[in-house]
């Protein structure tokens, strides 16, 4: 049955109902208003009812956010302060060994020499404990850095044996010396480069550990 037919079902009872379907139709229209507006109540209250929900379960998980990021924000903190000691003392004893080797470039004795090796070792565990902070390529070059020192140190080594036997055995090569000398300046060529190229990464870098600090978010607001 259609809507139309139900209408004139219905017209048809109220006309036959005369006065009273006036009244009929009056309580009709009030009690279907009545109960128009208990069912928008209680949809409304219903909505409410969600929303708020929503609003507690949307603040719960905005302060587990804020746990998390302050944690995580705690932690990159931790991290970039420990970094920056790490390049500032590594920077440190890197630049004692460079005296040092220059030291013994200009005056190769066992007293510099020994000044020499124990810098170096000093030196070596210092990267290799900061090695967890270390970009990897920074870490890459300290290691060739290490090893181009350690053949100026056998360079050198070489050099002080040689006008040793000299002095003490009168056992002399001519050009011998000379030979080690020229390329003990490689190596130490070697070495100023790389330091070099160190340093401007450390710069870059703790530049960039910087910027990166700074743009940290703000997670207690």
């Amino acid at each position: 049955m259609t809507f139309e037919e139900v209408w004139k079902i219905a017209a048809a009872i109220l006309v036959s109902l005369g006065g009273a379907g006036s009244v009929v139709l009056g309580l009709s229209n009030y009690f279907g208003k009545v109960w128009a507006d208990r069912l928008m109540e209680a949809d409304r209250a219903k909505h409410n009812s969600v929303l708020e929900q929503l609003k507690t379960q949307y603040a719960k998980d905005l302060e587990d956010y804020r746990a998390r990021a302050s944690i995580s924000i705690a932690q990159i903190e931790r991290y970039n302060i420990r970094q920056f000691e790490i390049y500032g003392s590594l920077w440190a004893a890197l630049y004692d060994l460079k005296l040092v080797a220059d030291k013994l470039w200009e005056e190769a004795t066992k007293e510099t020499l020994l000044e020499f090796t124990n810098q170096r070792q000093t030196t070596a565990g210092i990267i290799h404990k900061g090695s967890l902070f270390l970009k990897e390529e920074d870490y890459d070059r300290l290691k060739e850095l290490l090893k181009d020192f350690g053949s100026f140190l056998i360079g050198k080594t070489k050099l002080i044996n040689i006008r040793s036997d000299n002095e003490f055995n009168h056992v002399y090569i001519p050009g011998q010396a000379d030979q080690q000398i020229l390329e003990n300046r490689q190596y130490k060529d070697q070495y100023d480069n790389l330091i070099e190229k160190i340093r401007s990464s450390f710069v870059a870098h703790l530049s960039e550990s910087e910027l990166r600090q700074r743009a940290l978010p703000n997670v207690q607001a």
